[in-house]
């Protein structure tokens, strides 16, 4: 049976880390754009069996053309080791600001450590032991990784063969594990196949799909990942008010954080306005029409108008998106203020 390791924002946290700094996704970015060596130490890995073969590790990796990244792993019985005369334990070491970076590195030579290069999917079988040690190396100016995943053993089929085949780090050992790799990648997606039709993790074009299901266009980029699940978990509730004054203030709130008013007008039945006080902002303006036409009520027009905070407009005026609403200052006779029709008197 094939142990996975999820390593997560938690543990990625708690390792020593030169130059990296922890997404809120739970992957690295590097903390700045400057050029240099960037590295991480995690702490151990417990396969809970001393000798353990280790199998696997993988994760995403977006680096640019000219940056280069090194993998190196160790694995030992034993969370402590001898350095210089003393006993040291290996997650305090490498965690230890005090320790340079030459000292950490050649302790993971000195422990047979293996290495890899600008690979984000690595086999661990030369790895043996308890407990296992990863550092991640980065040399350039733009890189991100996510999704670490760490197996146990690392195939599903070399185990089936008879012994004399058995042999680790062979060529057949090798050959076996390609099987094996998209076995287990395969077995991710259907294991993790919820993610997909959850509104919180489906990627983008799937959410458009959603939306068609619930008779909703989304086509096109006229919404952001953000908006689209917003406006989805509002679908049923939506569709339940459709054609009704409810559906339009979700609609319009969803979108905007200032006041609005929704003016039914008395003259035209057919027609009503969403007044919002901000300034005009076109794309905001087009991605309400283009959803208010949908969930309106029938045979109605929709017309949005923006007022800013300094607006003020007498009753039955609606301006259109690219009016201007002037604001009357107070004045006083008495102080020779000229009055040019844009003056109030106190």
């Amino acid at each position: 049976m094939i142990k996975k390791y999820k390593i997560n924002s938690n543990r990625l946290s708690r390792a020593y880390k030169d130059g990296f700094e922890v997404t809120n996704s739970g992957g690295l970015a590097l903390k700045d754009a400057e050029t240099g060596v960037h590295r991480i130490y995690l702490r151990s890995f417990n396969s809970g069996a001393d000798g353990c073969e280790w199998g696997r590790l993988t994760f995403n990796a977006a680096v640019g053309e000219e940056t280069v990244y090194v993998v190196t792993a160790f694995a030992s019985d034993d969370r402590e080791s001898i350095w210089g005369y003393n006993v040291i334990n290996i997650d305090e070491f490498l965690c230890d600001d005090e320790v340079s970076a030459g000292e950490k590195k050649r302790f993971f030579e000195l422990n047979n450590a293996v290495t890899f290069s600008s690979n984000n999917d690595v086999l661990l079988y030369e790895c043996t032991g308890r407990y296992l040690w990863l550092c991640l190396e980065v040399w350039g100016e733009d890189a991100s990784f996510s999704e670490f995943n760490l197996y146990i053993p690392g195939d599903n089929f070399f185990q089936t063969f008879p012994e004399v085949y058995r042999k680790n780090g062979e060529f057949f050992h090798r050959y076996i594990s390609v099987f094996s790799s998209l076995y287990n990648d395969l077995q991710y997606k259907i294991d993790n196949i919820d993610k997909l039709l959850d509104i919180d993790t489906a990627p983008k074009d799937f959410l458009i799909v959603f939306a068609s299901w619930l008779g909703m266009e989304l086509d096109g980029d006229l919404l952001n990942d953000n908006q689209l699940r917003t406006l989805l978990r509002n679908a049923f509730e939506l569709n339940k008010f459709k054609g009704t004054r409810h559906a339009i203030e979700i609609i319009v709130g969803i979108f905007v954080t200032d006041p609005f008013y929704i003016i039914e007008h008395r003259t035209d039945p057919f027609s009503f306005t969403v007044l919002i006080n901000r300034l005009p902002d076109e794309k905001l303006h087009a991605r309400l029409l283009f959803l208010l036409n949908q969930f309106k009520p029938l045979r109605t027009k929709a017309n949005i108008v923006f007022a800013s905070d300094v607006g003020a407009t007498d009753s039955g005026c609606y301006l259109d998106v690219n009016a201007a609403i002037v604001k009357m200052s107070p004045g006083k006779l008495d102080e020779r203020c000229f009055l040019n029709g844009k003056t109030l008197l106190d």
